[in-house]
């Protein structure tokens, strides 16, 4: 017959060993996510409008705004010379 302590020691090496599972796992993910970031050299560059203009486009390279333009043939000539210059893919939502 197990007894009250037995039961508990069962239940604590139970969630001693689920916590170390986790532990595992996050530094699992952890290191993985370092890797990725090391090693991002693929750059993006988005055109969009711009929220609170109308008619106004930003240029965005990895999520930093490079450059507005009053319309879009402007801000994807601007983009395209961006592009050129980084090696980047345009990405345009218009």
């Amino acid at each position: 017959m197990e007894t009250r302590l037995d039961r508990i020691t069962k239940v604590m090496s139970q969630a001693r060993q689920q916590q170390r599972q986790t532990w595992i796992l996050n530094l699992l993910i952890d290191i993985w996510d370092a890797e990725a970031l090391k090693g991002l050299k693929y750059k993006m560059i988005n055109v969009h409008p711009n929220p609170n203009f109308a008619n106004w486009y930003n240029i965005v390279l990895n999520g930093k705004i490079i450059d507005n333009a009053r319309n879009y043939a402007k801000a994807m000539q601007i983009a395209k010379n961006l592009s050129i210059k980084c090696n980047a893919p345009i990405l345009s939502s218009k």
